[in-house]
């Protein structure tokens, strides 16, 4: 850990748990979407050609 940064941020009285608590938890939600699209990547695309294709349910009465 740069000690540098360490000391600026208790200078400036920036919470570092709490910091590092909102930090991690961003990254995990990040790396659980990351993870999520890879799984579902092929069905994805299968959906997207689908309605490339198709079009979506109700398209046709739709009045926007």
């Amino acid at each position: 850990m740069r000690a540098d940064l360490l000391e600026t941020a208790r200078s400036l009285a920036i919470p570092l748990s709490r910091t590092f608590e909102e930090a991690l938890e961003k990254r995990v939600t990040d790396g659980k979407a990351a993870r999520w699209r890879e799984e579902n990547r092929e069905w994805i695309a299968e959906y997207n050609a689908f309605i490339a294709e198709h079009g979506v349910f109700g398209d046709d009465v739709r009045l926007f």
